[in-house]
C-alpha cells in the first residue's frame, strides 16, 4: 500500500476560490476546515484544517488587514510607510 505524502502542498501566485468552512476533527482534535479551490490545472478543492486558536487568530488578522489595507479598500496600489510595515509585523508576530 502506498504511503500518503506528508509533504504539504502550497498554492503560490495563484488565486483560489474560497468555498466554505466547517467543523471537523483531525486526530481527535476539533478543527476548523477551510475549503478552497485553487485556479491551477486541477479543479480539485483543497482543505486546510486549523485549530480553534488559529481560527481566532485568522479572524483577527483578516479583520486587521481589511481595516488597515488601503489597497484592499480602494483596489489601487498605494505606498506604505515604514511605520505601517513595522506595525503590521508587530501585530502578526
Amino acid at each position: 500500500m502506498d504511503k500518503p505524502s506528508l509533504r504539504p502542498s502550497y498554492v503560490i501566485e495563484h488565486i483560489a476560490d474560497y468555498l466554505g468552512i466547517s467543523a471537523g476533527k483531525a486526530n481527535g482534535i476539533p478543527v476548523g476546515v477551510l475549503t478552497f479551490r485553487p485556479h491551477v490545472t486541477s479543479p480539485q478543492s483543497q482543505n486546510l484544517m486549523i485549530s480553534r486558536a488559529a481560527l481566532e487568530r485568522l479572524r483577527e488578522d483578516i479583520d486587521f488587514l481589511l481595516t488597515h489595507s488601503a489597497f484592499l479598500k480602494e483596489g489601487e496600489p498605494s505606498e506604505i510607510t515604514l511605520a505601517e510595515i513595522e506595525a503590521i509585523h508587530e501585530r502578526l508576530g
